[in-house]
């Protein structure tokens, strides 16, 4: 999936290529897009053994139908932390108490074991140093209606004995925690970094406990209940799946529009309106149920289909 949840067509060659038994070629091509089809034109070409000029102008006036069918499920593993990721998170921390006190102030011993881990990683270090956290994070329910649902923090907080934590939530599923040291930090201290992943330009810093207090961190336990991270998940599909879908539906309004060759910016007759809709009803019925959209395009809708991938 390509960011925006676009798809990207798997297994194989975008292109297929029967010969028929009058000698003469019968391609399926694979897209998504314009773009896609003006990377693949040359390599058919070769492939054809034609020029590409020639490529043209066969697809310009043969018999072309154009086929759309809704993706099945497709099946990722995700994988959130691990030994490289957990070294980042600490070294985001890090980073974010040397923001709020100094960077001569990691050099001190107390943060060794801290440093080398992020350096260096390995069991022996990350066994007594973090812990990963399933739990809620009290006062969270706050930064969604600024940081969105799905929000990333990364906090660092002391408490009065200097003992540091390092505190890494993601998209608000589950978190992972980091003894930055026992004892010996600056006492009662905090700083505090959240963005929201979906608008990276929306991200917020506090010193304070204005985002988040202190307390939430130095005086809760990791927790090993996975019921809030599979509801967490779920929010995270649901999400997904209502933009990808309106993205799609967007993607269907224009194509029935572009096709009936109404301009976005004018004014549609009764008429119009009917033929518009019947024509996004028949293409949402077949996305809707899975089925695949088959259509002859003309002449005049493949050359345009070839002027849009030249000018990408």
């Amino acid at each position: 999936m390509k960011p925006g949840g676009i798809p990207v067509i798997d297994g194989g060659r975008p292109f297929v290529i029967t010969w028929l038994p009058d000698g003469n070629p019968s391609v399926e091509l694979r897209v998504t897009s314009t773009e896609q089809l003006r990377k693949i034109l040359p390599d058919l070409a070769r492939a054809l053994r034609m020029p590409l000029a020639d490529v043209k102008a066969t697809l310009s006036s043969g018999q072309v139908r154009h086929v759309s069918q809704r993706i099945g499920t497709q099946r990722y593993r995700i994988s959130l932390g691990g030994p490289e990721a957990m070294r980042s998170m600490l070294k985001t921390c890090l980073t974010l108490w040397a923001a709020r006190h100094g960077t001569d102030e990691l050099q001190r011993p107390v943060y060794d074991d801290a440093r080398r881990f992020v350096r260096y990683g390995g069991d022996d270090l990350a066994r007594p140093i973090c812990k990963i956290d399933f739990g809620p994070l009290a006062g969270s329910d706050a930064l969604i209606p600024r940081f969105g649902q799905h929000f990333n923090l990364a906090l660092v907080a002391s408490d009065p004995a200097g003992r540091a934590v390092g505190y890494f939530r993601l998209y608000n599923a589950c978190a992972w925690r980091f003894e930055l040291c026992a004892q010996g930090a600056p006492p009662a201290s905090i700083v505090t970094y959240v963005s929201n992943p979906g608008q990276p330009s929306i991200w917020d810093t506090a010193t304070t406990d204005a985002l988040i207090p202190a307390v939430a961190v130095l005086e809760t336990i990791p927790s090993h209940d996975y019921t809030e991270v599979r509801q967490a998940f779920g929010r995270m599909h649901a999400d997904h799946h209502s933009r990808a879908s309106l993205t799609e539906i967007n993607k269907i309004c224009e194509q029935a529009s572009t096709k009936l060759g109404f301009p976005p910016d004018q004014l549609l007759t009764p008429e119009q309106i009917d033929r518009y809709l019947a024509e996004v009803s028949h293409r949402m019925a077949s996305w809707m149920v899975g089925v695949p959209f088959e259509e002859s395009l003309t002449a005049e809708e493949i050359a345009r289909l070839l002027e849009e991938a030249e000018e990408e």
